[in-house]
């Protein structure tokens, strides 16, 4: 699918539109967390200065692959252990966010910005009124169990784009 996508971000005026936004699950599983994501960070963004370096290609991005600048590195697994679900944008156009972006995301109202929706908090509230940290033990695997059948074992992603000036 990366390559695919490379190809045609690399001819952007073949591409069948402008502009590429994926979000969701692209099976990024990280054995070894630390040093996989920074790999495959370093080779996410170094697309923008190999293969897709002409003025006719557009830029990848990948945010959730870059530490927020106030979340942190952001996780999407129910359980908060992984980032499998990742967001994707192949676009030239300058209203869209670029790389460098990500390193300013939600600083600014009405600014880019980008997450996840942590669905387990709203069902721990709804449940026994405090965020899943604060309750036992037993009830995060009672949630957890229940969650991952019934509802995802993947947490909503989610991106806000430039309100525009």
């Amino acid at each position: 699918m990366l390559e695919w996508l490379t190809i045609r971000a690399k001819y952007v005026e073949k591409l069948y539109h402008p502009n590429i936004m994926l979000l969701g699950d692209c099976n990024l599983d990280f054995d070894n967390v630390p040093t996989m994501r920074d790999d495959i960070d370093v080779f996410l963004k170094g697309l923008n200065k190999s293969v897709l370096k002409s003025k006719k290609a557009a830029d990848a991005n990948f945010p959730m692959l870059t530490k927020h600048p106030t979340n942190g590195i952001l996780k999407t697994a129910l359980r908060q252990k992984q980032t499998y679900d990742q967001i994707g944008i192949f676009s030239n156009d300058p209203r869209l966010p670029k790389p460098n972006d990500n390193e300013e995301a939600g600083i600014t109202a009405g600014g880019y910005d980008y997450g996840v929706f942590n669905m387990t908090n709203l069902i721990a509230n709804a449940l026994h009124g405090k965020d899943i940290d604060l309750v036992t033990s037993k009830q995060q695997k009672a949630i957890y169990r229940k969650a991952e059948f019934d509802i995802s074992d993947h947490m909503p992603i989610w991106m806000r784009l430039k309100i525009p000036e």
